[in-house]
């Protein structure tokens, strides 16, 4: 009879690797009967350990083979999910990044990964919100109703700061089934803290950028590839309003945003991009009726070689261009103002090297523009003035102004010329430049020699017509008491003719000062040349009787009459003829009158002995005198000119040579054009 139930085998333990469901392995023994697992001690998810009929150690016969085989293919279905959890968790453990798993439920951290665990440590098991942001309650900003309710099976990427450890992290969560079959968090966390870093560098740079170039008064504009403005700054705006460009610039081609450039813009542009070099242009517009000058600058931005952008700065240079303008019409005004000085004009800077001089200055000293400048001002000057000159200038640098005194220069032929020197001290771009006016007083000089020698010879000149006339008067005084008559004539001669003398050059003085005081006015009258020669060819018929002097007076016809003043021209043919005795020893003087139109030439020539060339312009300086011994004031020929001026006339002088005589023409209208006053230095 066979028996109830089989009889009890031994059982043979067998050991083997098991992963819990947080990922760790752990050892389990199982028993094995026959070779198959029994079906009580089976192991599988959601069944307990019991006997499959609920009586403990017993089975029947017949259901052992097929609870044996039901629990071996139970047993391979949990092999093979063990096996494919474990492949899973494998590759999780081999990402780089953080991955954990967690039960939206619980908040129960389900598996960590290697990654994971080196940041936030062996959690497996804590709850999620604490071990990964140290909270006490779920996270608010927690994605499980997004995963889990509004896009279940979607990933959800985002990105977040974690409290714990104060770094970014890009999160991509999704909801995925769990081996048990439930559905848990996944989570991979890819740290960003770096580029978060860089990007929040890159834009508090471009907001240090934009806030920089918007502080800069120049309106800047950046173009791209295609030539549209992609950015500008505020004063760019600002600009573009006055110049009335209405509605958004940025966008815009260049060509279409600034219609009134010239068509070459944009191949300046292209140029630009092409060649990576800075390219600088100035454009004159007419905008709402007003000329505009603008400074136009395109910058290349590289990019590995490569012109990507390209930055344009435009600068609104009218009011810069005319101020300019204005300077260079200002300083060709002082150029020509300078230039066109009779005074030597010096500019020096403060420790006296020149750095600017006039054509009068060349003319002076007798260098080139090129040798003088970058020359020290005292090495115009001799050695032995040089320490006076230093010492001059910097007392004038602290007052400002003052004045050298007459010093000499030397002259690059050796030569030395007397000059007068006024400095002042001039601000100029924050120097201290000396502006020196160097003025020839050589002429001065001079005329002060002859001054001192005209003193000595008007006294002398007036001393020996008064003696004359002190001898005349003893004469006649011995003569009346001796009874002699005719000694009283002769004395009566000789204080006659002395008396002339002095009347001469007392009214040559005063006629020079009158001309040259400006207080003659001319009072013009007919008047007869042939008249006025007569008379003074009676006056000096003693004259020429003892110098054996003939004079002779031909007027042709129509030449006798014009209109002038009557005194003057009087004064100026007894002083050509007075002159033309003085230089004539034998032979005669002729007088002489001609007509040509409304004008007519009075003539005096004589037998003289001549004039030279050289000295043919000298005889009308005042107070000349070629031999300080000879006779006279040497004012009659000056005052010739004068008079002659003073009518609208010249005087010439001409001469055949040495012993050959002199000829005095002076040229006079008929009538005078107008009434003429007499001024300092000649007529007004």
């Amino acid at each position: 009879m066979r028996p109830l139930t089989t009889p009890r085998t031994a059982v043979k333990p067998e050991t083997r690797d098991a992963i819990s469901a947080n990922g760790s392995r752990r050892r389990v023994t199982t028993s094995r009967k026959g070779g198959r697992v029994p079906a009580a001690r089976a192991s599988h998810p959601g069944r307990g350990k019991g006997p499959a009929d609920g009586r403990k150690g017993r089975t029947t016969e017949s259901a052992v083979p097929r609870r044996a085989r039901a629990a071996g293919k139970a047993g391979d279905a949990h092999h093979a999910v063990v096996r494919e959890r474990a492949q899973l968790l494998s590759i999780f453990d081999g990402i780089d990044e953080v991955v954990y798993i967690s039960d939206p439920r619980t908040h129960e951290i389900l598996y960590l990964n290697g990654a994971a665990r080196a940041v936030f440590g062996d959690a497996v098991g804590k709850k999620c919100y604490r071990a990964f942001q140290r909270r006490r309650t779920p996270c608010p900003f927690c994605t499980n109703r997004i995963i889990f309710h509004k896009r279940p099976g979607e990933p959800h990427i985002w990105e977040f700061q974690n409290l714990r450890n104060r770094r970014w992290y890009r999160c991509i969560d999704k909801a995925i089934p769990w081996p048990d079959g439930r559905l848990v968090r996944y989570e991979m966390a890819l740290d960003v803290t770096d580029m978060k870093q860089a990007e929040e560098a890159l834009r508090s740079s471009e907001k240090r950028y934009r806030a920089t170039i918007d502080s800069l008064a120049e309106a800047i504009h950046m173009v791209g590839p295609d030539l549209r403005i992609i950015l500008a700054n505020r004063a760019f705006t600002v600009w573009a309003a006055r110049m009335g460009l209405r509605g958004g610039l940025v966008g815009r081609t260049v060509r279409t945003a600034f219609p009134f450039l010239p068509a070459t813009v944009e191949e300046e542009y292209r140029n630009v991009f092409r060649t990576g070099r800075m390219l600088r242009t100035e454009e004159r517009c007419l905008i709402h009726g007003r000329e505009t000058i603008t400074e136009t600058r395109k910058i290349p931005v590289l990019e590995e070689g490569k012109t990507v952008h390209v930055i344009t700065a435009i600068s609104n240079i009218t009011a810069r261009r005319k101020a300019e303008e204005a300077i260079r019409r200002s300083e060709k005004k002082y150029r020509s103002l300078m230039e066109g000085a009779n005074d030597a004009i010096f500019l020096a800077d403060e420790n006296g090297m020149l750095l600017e001089v006039n054509r009068r200055a060349i003319e002076l000293v007798g260098r080139s523009r090129r040798e003088l400048l970058g020359t020290h001002i005292t090495r115009l000057h001799p050695p032995e003035e040089r320490d006076r000159i230093v010492a001059a200038f910097r007392e004038i640098a602290e007052r400002g102004a003052g004045s050298a005194g007459d010093v000499t220069i030397l002259c690059g032929n050796g030569k030395t010329v007397p000059v007068e020197i006024s400095v002042s001290a001039i601000r100029h771009g924050g120097a201290t430049l000396m502006h020196a006016i160097m003025r020839d007083v050589s002429e001065r000089k001079r005329i002060e020699a002859m001054r001192d020698l005209l003193l000595r010879d008007v006294t002398h000149e007036l001393k020996t017509p008064i003696a004359m006339m002190k001898m005349a008067h003893a004469m006649a005084n011995e003569a009346l008491a001796a009874r002699d008559l005719e000694g009283v004539r002769r004395a009566e001669g000789i204080a006659a003719r002395n008396l002339a003398f002095l009347a001469r050059d007392v009214g040559n003085i005063l006629g020079m000062c009158w001309l040259r005081g400006g207080t003659l006015i001319l009072k013009p009258a007919p008047l007869s040349l042939g008249g006025i020669a007569g008379e003074i060819a009676e006056e000096m018929r003693d004259r020429l009787r003892l110098g054996g002097v003939g004079l002779e007076v031909r007027i042709k016809r129509g030449a006798d009459r014009i209109t002038a003043e009557r005194r003057m021209i009087r004064t100026l043919l007894y002083n050509l003829v007075d002159n033309a005795l003085k230089f004539t020893r034998r032979g005669k003087v002729t007088i002489g009158a001609s007509r040509t139109g409304g004008w007519v030439t009075l003539t005096v020539r004589d037998t003289g002995i001549g004039i030279a060339s050289a000295a043919r312009e000298e005889v009308f300086t005042p107070f000349y005198k070629k031999n300080p011994a000879m006779q006279g004031t040497g004012l009659g020929l000056p005052i010739c000119r004068e008079i002659a001026k003073l009518h609208g006339g010249t005087v010439r002088i001409s001469s055949n040579g040495r012993r050959k005589g002199t000829t005095v023409a002076v040229r006079l209208a008929v009538r005078p054009a107008a009434s003429r006053r007499a001024g300092k230095g000649g007529v007004r």
